[in-house]
């Protein structure tokens, strides 16, 4: 089995290449760079210098690929500046429908796509399962979001397709932790705006097993990849981070953010519904 992981460079990609190795004949990863540092080196691994933004040679390998996974994403931790909404739109939507261009001419693939469990918007205290209405489009995430989907569903005609809305990744190297390393050092976590705030998230390992669950079962459709417990901030921290204490952002600090600090006053109390029909078992909660 030929997998084509888009992405597998960064966070996810580079945790979920470990155990696709076990699965997989060959892995071909695309890089920007001619010779990526940090990376993992094996047999079956094969990197090629690739910028998924545009169309290019690259598309010969998922044409030859029986999976493909795309977890391309720029950063959505950094701040939402006009040059830095466009990388973040560009990495998931061209990159999407780039790869999907790829695979008009093929049958019979299976594409693994991600999105993000943003779509929903805020939700409040109401329990999110993968038939809950999605947000408002007058929201950066929201659009991103179903724009990013739509995409990957036009592939959805010739081959199997599963998105994967995915919730706060916990792990080491992971963007949320790292964007609050230096509290995190002194046990301290930030309750943004409301206490009462759901948050959730999944431990990178459940990540990991989620994915390659819904390879072995060729699962379609679309799937909430969150831990079956979200949590009320202060026991998110407390329970997942390990904190003792916590800082509280007051709601009008974050207004100053604009569009993007309100997505952090979200509150989405989101379930894995479909996995857990399936019979998914959560190892981190």
């Amino acid at each position: 089995m030929k997998v084509f992981l888009a992405g597998g460079t960064g966070f996810l990609g580079s945790h979920l290449l470990e155990k696709l190795l076990k699965i997989s004949s060959e892995i071909v990863i695309p890089t920007r760079r001619e010779n990526p540092l940090k990376v993992k080196h094996d047999k079956k691994i094969r990197y090629i210098k690739a910028n998924l933004v545009k169309k290019g040679e690259w598309e010969r390998e998922i044409e030859e690929s029986d999976i493909i996974i795309n977890l391309v994403g720029y950063p959505i931790y950094k701040p939402w500046t006009p040059s830095v909404k466009k990388k973040i739109w560009e990495s998931r939507v061209n990159v999407t429908s780039n790869i999907v261009f790829a695979l008009s001419g093929s049958k019979s693939k299976f594409l693994i796509n991600a999105s993000a469990i943003g779509i929903y918007g805020d939700k409040g205290n109401s329990i999110i399962t993968e038939d809950t209405p999605l947000g408002d489009d007058k929201f950066f995430l929201v659009r991103l979001c179903k724009a990013w989907e739509k995409e990957a569903l036009k592939a959805s005609s010739l081959h199997r397709v599963s998105i994967l809305r995915i919730g706060v990744v916990i792990g080491e190297g992971g963007g949320f932790k790292r964007l609050l390393k230096p509290l995190l050092k002194l046990k301290t976590g930030v309750i943004m705006c409301n206490p009462d705030q759901w948050i959730s998230w999944i431990d990178i390992e459940d990540f990991v097993d989620a994915v390659l669950f819904i390879i072995d079962k060729k699962l379609e459709g679309t799937f909430n990849i969150s831990s079956s417990h979200p949590l009320k901030q202060k026991s998110f921290y407390r329970n997942i981070l390990g904190t003792r204490f916590e800082v509280r952002i007051p709601c009008s600090i974050l207004k100053f953010f604009g569009e993007q600090g309100e997505t952090f006053t979200w509150s989405q109390r989101v379930m894995p519904k479909r996995l857990l029909d399936y019979g998914f078992k959560f190892k981190g909660a």
